[in-house]
């Protein structure tokens, strides 16, 4: 297949052209939101595991209309307030088609901009890009070079989503497809220097190779209102367990209990917190799935006792790949059920994993999710608590991929092959649901399409230890939230090649606080885990975790947010903003709605700028408060993580006693509320917590303060008993809580290597 390559619209026959066997609809789906189809009967519905929620809430009133001339196939989109156009076909192939292709065109304007696209290795601001959805296994598909210098398009997750902003006003298109889809905004033609400029209008499409014509389009004036929406048809991301949120240690390499113990023993030492221990493939039997090999589990009754008495959860890998082997029953089991891909010519399909020979699962067959449920099911019986998808691009090695067919050979590979990863996240998940089913399950996957935000995270695959890697997962981080992939992460530290001590550092602190943060390396390059570098960087990197510790609840609260409406952790600066100097800015972002943070992402840099919003920011690293709409320039050697807490914002905080060992320490159910009024007057938080575990229902504490001639009023209320303190920033001649004069005393803000000064008062019980 040709990534860079994709179907022009010169080449397509316009709508109004075709015979009367096309058929156009449109549907409203409430909230400024449509789906425009066109139908042949020759071609089928794709969207099946995607579309999850077919409507969204009618409560608001809809401000943009969408007209249809479904005689020429053009789209317009009106703004009906301000009586303009937001968005129109493009005359010369509004809608077309060539064999079983199709696209939609539209009028590209100057002052477009173009977001989204999921982890398009393309930049953040993707004007002038074209490109083509298909999940790749990276390392395999491209050359040295291009993986060391990130350049390589496209990845392992394809997430076509499109959105465009123009001014104040935002379009989000989605293609609710698992083929092939295809974009393009505004590329230019060049062959040898000589641009083709035939057309009289410049364009954007996209489109798919087969399928009915399906594309989702939703109009706001915010990406807040463009990116929920979509996230929510997709289906609204499952809250994940606690634990799923902390520290986690991995390495291809670790792969038995012997490795966990000494990693709990080291974490103990250094005083580390952690939540998960991970293992690569090392721990299988000949790499056959679902094997433990001989010695992994030793000794296991007592060291499980002892990594659980610390909190420590044991996360395995799981591959698609099952050895092809007369005397392995996971084998026997698949070919004797019919459940394996098949190839071209009937037979089961053969490609090259880790174990050698391998069938692969086909998990378009709800018989094969359910087998390998069972299966997960049984390997997590024998004591690991989550699961860790990889390979499911899917990875095949030398074998051609596209030999491999599904649904018993009648489907071919080209139509299911993003949703491969999708049909596996989902079958592990059900697995987990399986055999514990008190818990919430966690999975990670390294390859996704629209929809797997349902069955977890994923990660931006294997990178590279190098700054130019950092910056592009950073970046990526920001393009996955815009798309409706909000829990991410990358592997912290780079996963190939040898990472050193400034590297680390400034990884760990650019991801402190993204929703997936794990460490991981590749065998055979430098040992990565933070107590592997000089005693400076050990305690840079142990402040780091312990910081992002710190910040649990908040991150939490905000997972509870994702789950209910589908808004993202982390949000480029454009995201809340619509002024036009954020629109390319990648190297901030906001952490919800009451964090930014700057981090340094230029080896040897010194100094850096922070383009601030309006209003008050306060630095937690030194307690210097800045006034907005402007930028400052930040010393990184006074302030190591430029971290800026938003006026009028409350953000819950953990607190613990003695050594911090895992979030078995934290108590969701006690915050200190971190106050920071500035310039605001008034201000509130429903902060929702619950067990970190399971299915009880949530809680809530219910905060507002105002503030009147020097006096702070806060109001705390709860359902339920539980207790919170204040710490708050500014001078206040007086602070009631509850109408009741309130006592507090100077402290350092409980976040360690933060110095700002607050007021803390003592425990306030709530019932």
């Amino acid at each position: 297949m040709y990534f860079h390559k994709i179907s022009h619209p010169y080449n397509f026959t316009p709508f109004a052209h075709l015979d009367n066997s096309y058929r156009f609809t449109t549907a409203h789906l409430g909230q400024d939101t449509f789906r425009v189809q066109v139908r042949h009967p020759t071609w089928q519905d794709l969207s099946g595991q995607i579309i999850n929620s077919p409507e969204l809430s009618q409560e608001r009133p809809n401000r943009f209309q969408l007209v249809v001339d479904t005689s020429l196939g053009t789209l317009v989109v009106m703004d009906t307030h301000a009586g303009a156009e937001v968005l129109r076909s493009h005359q010369q192939v509004p809608f077309g088609v060539c064999g079983s292709k199709w696209l939609f065109s539209f009028e590209l304007e100057n002052d477009t901009r173009f977001y989204g696209m999921g982890e398009k290795n393309l930049g953040f601001e993707k004007s002038g890009i074209r490109t083509k959805f298909w999940n790749t296994d990276v390392w395999a598909d491209f050359a040295t070079d291009q993986i060391n210098n990130s350049s390589t398009d496209p990845m392992y997750v394809s997430l076509p989503v499109l959105l465009m902003k123009r001014q104040d006003t935002w379009v989000g298109m989605m293609v609710p497809s698992p083929a092939a889809v295809f974009m393009d905004t505004g590329a230019r033609q060049v062959i040898e220097g000589v641009k083709d400029d035939s057309q009289k209008k410049a364009f954007f499409y996209l489109g798919a190779p087969e399928g009915w014509a399906d594309m989702v389009l939703t109009v706001g004036n915010s990406a807040k209102e463009v990116v929920t929406r979509l996230t929510t048809l997709c289906g609204l991301p499952a809250k994940p367990p606690l634990w799923a949120l902390g520290y986690h240690q991995s390495r291809w390499g670790y792969g038995s209990l012997i490795d966990a113990q000494m990693l709990d023993a080291k974490m103990m030492q250094h005083k580390i917190p952690c939540d998960a221990i991970w293992f690569d493939i090392d721990y299988m039997d000949g790499y056959r799935i679902f094997t433990v090999k001989p010695g992994v589990f030793e000794h296991k009754d007592e060291v499980l006792a002892q990594l659980h008495a610390h909190g420590r959860k044991l996360v395995p890998i799981l591959d698609p790949g099952i050895k092809v082997d007369e005397h392995y029953s996971v084998c026997q089991e698949g070919l004797a059920w019919d459940l394996f891909c098949h190839n071209s010519q009937g037979n089961p399909y053969v490609g090259f994993v880790w174990p050698g020979a391998s069938h692969f699962p086909d998990f378009s067959l709800p018989e094969a999710r359910a087998w390998w449920a069972d299966h997960t099911e049984k390997l997590a019986d024998q004591g690991f608590d989550a699961f860790w998808v990889d390979m499911n691009d899917p990875s095949t090695g030398s074998s051609e991929v596209q030999e491999m067919y599904f649904g018993r050979g009648t489907i071919h590979h080209d139509t299911l092959h993003n949703q491969y990863a999708l049909g596996m996240a989902e079958a592990t998940w059900q697995g987990l649901q399986q055999a514990f089913p008190e818990r919430r399950p966690f999975v990670l996957s390294r390859s996704g399409s629209l929809g797997s935000s349902r069955y977890g995270a994923i990660w931006t695959g294997d990178n590279i230890s190098n700054y130019h890697h950092l910056r592009k997962n950073v970046e990526m981080v920001l393009s996955l939230s815009l798309s409706g992939m909000a829990f991410s992460g990358n592997d912290v530290g780079g996963f190939g090649g040898d990472t050193y001590d400034e590297l680390i550092v400034d990884w760990y602190r650019a991801c402190l606080l993204f929703p997936f943060f794990r460490n991981h390396s590749a065998d055979g390059t430098r040992c990565q885990e933070p107590w592997r570098f000089s005693e400076t960087s050990l305690e840079a990197l142990r402040t780091t975790i312990q910081i992002r510790y710190a910040f649990l609840p908040y991150l939490y609260n905000l997972f509870i947010n994702l789950n209910r409406t589908g808004e993202p952790i982390v949000r480029p600066m454009v995201y809340a903003s619509n002024e036009s100097r954020f629109e390319r800015l990648d190297t901030q972002f906001m952490i919800g709605e009451a964090l930014l943070q700057a981090p340094k992402l230029v080896e040897g840099l010194r100094q850096r700028d922070v383009v601030l919003p309006s209003g008050q920011w306060l630095c937690l690293a030194d307690g210097k408060v800045h006034e907005g709409n402007q930028t400052i320039q930040v010393d990184l050697d006074k302030v190591a993580v430029p971290l800026f807490l938003k006026e009028g914002q409350l953000v819950p905080l953990a607190q613990w006693e003695g050594d911090l060992i895992s979030t078995k320490d934290i108590q969701l159910r006690s915050p200190t509320m971190l106050l920071f009024p500035g310039n605001a007057s008034q201000g509130s938080l429903e902060y929702a917590y619950d067990a970190g575990e399971g299915y009880e229902p949530e809680s809530t504490i219910h905060l507002h303060y105002t503030i009147d001639k020097g006096l702070l009023g806060v109001w705390l209320s709860s359902e339920t008993r539980c207790s919170c303190r204040l710490a708050v920033f500014g001078e206040f001649s007086q602070i009631h809580v509850n109408g009741v004069l309130l006592k507090l005393s100077e402290a350092k803000l409980p976040i360690p290597g933060m110095q700002a000064k607050v007021m803390m008062s003592e425990t306030i019980q709530l019932s």
